[in-house]
Order: C-alpha cells, then sequence, then structure tokens
C-alpha cells in the first residue's frame, strides 16, 4: 500500500509540469528560456485538478502507515482526502463557470 502511494505522490507530479511548461511557454521568450516571466502560483486547471486528485490522498493515505496504524485506516484517510479534493475540484469549476466571479 505504501509503494502505491508512493506511486500516486510521484505521478502526481507529471500533471503539474506539464501545465508549468504550458504557462511557461506562453511567456514572452518562450518555455526553453530562463529569463522572462516567473510562473507563479497556478489557477486551478484541468491537469492541476489531476495533479491534486493524486497527490492529497496518497499523502493523506501515506499519514496512518507512516504512524504505524492498520491498512483500514490509511484507506479511510486516503478515501477522505479523495472526496475534499474532488469537492475542490468541483467547487472551483462551479466559481470558474459563473459570469462576473473571478477565482
Amino acid at each position: 500500500m505504501q509503494t502505491l502511494f508512493l506511486g500516486m505522490f510521484a505521478a502526481s507530479g507529471l500533471p503539474m509540469l506539464f501545465e508549468a511548461a504550458r504557462l511557461k511557454r506562453g511567456t514572452a521568450d518562450g518555455w526553453w528560456s530562463v529569463r522572462g516571466e516567473k510562473v507563479g502560483l497556478m489557477a486551478l486547471s484541468p491537469l492541476m485538478g489531476i495533479a491534486c486528485l493524486l497527490a492529497i490522498p496518497s499523502m493523506l493515505g501515506l499519514v496512518p502507515l507512516m504512524l504505524g496504524l492498520r491498512l483500514l485506516w490509511a484507506a479511510v484517510v486516503a478515501l477522505l482526502g479523495l472526496g475534499l479534493v474532488v469537492f475542490a475540484v468541483l467547487k472551483g469549476g462551479a466559481v470558474r463557470a459563473r459570469p462576473g466571479v473571478e477565482g
């Protein structure tokens, strides 16, 4: 189970990398340049939503394992984290969909 959670967390970096490259490519100097605009905090795009769906439940699931608790607790905490992320992604999409609301 620990290997699964660590693999999910490692895989969550790939959508983040794609999103950062996409934003950097849109700057004045392009994405190969080290000069130009910095890529700071990103809005919750679909790629970042996928990254959050992988990263947050995996890290929350690792906490009970590191504390020496049973696998059942790790699964429960990971599912709670997954529910929290799904709620945040859906809520973020609803805020973006409303006209006149910045978020």
